[in-house]
């Protein structure tokens, strides 16, 4: 994006065109992120280290967690208030796609990112 300059005072966003937008995809990127925001429980979540060995946690105990996995790969999960089977789902954030969703156990488990690069796991209680 371009820094603004006094030449553009005064001018509306449909006046400066393109000039405006963020190189790279970024609202493209803002809209994945607010999709998947806008269907987690995220206020009732906090952060869960303890829970996954490998990634980053956030989580609403014994209901529902989400792990990001930076590097994809193996991700360690330790969700001992999660009993029985719990439904996981891969979500890829550079497409903002969910792929099939698969069963795990609840306690300790591993799981394995379909491809290199970022992903986030989405673990639920099976309804």
């Amino acid at each position: 994006m371009r820094a603004s300059s006094e030449e553009d005072i005064g001018k509306t966003f449909s006046e400066l065109g393109t000039a405006m937008q963020p190189q790279g995809g970024f609202y493209a990127q803002l809209k994945i992120l607010g999709d998947f925001m806008q269907a987690l429980p995220f206020w009732r979540m906090s952060p869960h280290p303890e829970m996954a060995g490998t990634g980053i946690c956030l989580a609403d105990e014994g209901e529902e967690a989400v792990v990001y996995a930076p590097q994809g790969g193996r991700v360690k999960l330790h969700l001992p208030k999660a009993g029985g089977e719990l439904t996981a789902q891969w979500f890829d954030p550079r497409e903002g796609k969910y792929h099939k969703p698969f069963v795990i156990s609840g306690g300790d488990s591993e799981v394995v990112a379909p491809q290199s690069g970022d992903w986030v796991l989405r673990v639920r209680k099976r309804q």
